[in-house]
């Protein structure tokens, strides 16, 4: 607990997930009372998705932990608004966690249509809006480019912190990946936005 809180900045303590990621991997599931939603956000750091999801029966629904293995679970069942309702994102007074939670899992095409449209009216959000990034990203996504799509994705989410990230760029720039078969590459910037906000 100490090595993950111990640095004062957001970049020194994702740093330390990174550091810890091996180390989360080897833990075993039967640990009492393990700091589950940091477990997971360390394995995750290093793109340790396969040891992380045996932790999937131990995350508590609505945790940090659960969004994040429900986020990279390539056999996870469609969701619903309820879902991600259930979603409180830990220390999230803003519901920005839920809001970016949301719009990966709409991008990733793990909701109905009917779905999405009640969730981004439910939390506020205008993904359908369009402006030059958000129209070339799609036509680089449809023209299956993907090397265009990575340079427009980079550019969605030049900022300093996550903070500065919306949601509704995470939804498109994950909808771009999977529609030119980066899913594994969404799903991890998905999550990220989660551990680091």
């Amino acid at each position: 607990m100490r090595l993950w809180d111990e640095p004062k900045t957001a970049e020194g303590r994702y740093a330390r997930l990174v550091l810890t990621a091996g180390a989360a991997a080897r833990i075993p599931t039967t640990l009492e009372q393990p700091d589950i939603d940091r477990l997971v956000a360390a394995m995750l750091s290093a793109g340790l998705d396969v040891p992380a999801l045996r932790w999937r029966d131990k995350a508590g629904r609505g945790s940090n932990a659960w969004a994040m293995l429900t986020l990279v679970d390539p056999a996870m069942p469609s969701l619903n608004y309820g879902d991600v309702s259930a979603y409180s994102g830990a220390n999230d007074a803003e519901g920005l966690k839920r809001r970016m939670f949301f719009a990966a899992i709409a991008g990733l095409g793990r909701m109905s249509g009917a779905e999405v449209e009640r969730g981004a009216q439910g939390l506020g959000l205008r993904i359908t809006q369009e402006n030059s990034w958000t129209r070339s990203i799609a036509k680089a996504a449809r023209d299956h480019e993907p090397g265009t799509v990575v340079l427009l994705a980079a550019i969605g989410m030049q900022t300093r912190q996550w903070h500065g990230v919306s949601p509704e760029a995470i939804y498109h720039i994950t909808a771009a990946l999977h529609a030119v078969g980066m899913s594994g590459e969404a799903r991890m910037i998905a999550v990220e936005a989660i551990s680091r906000l």
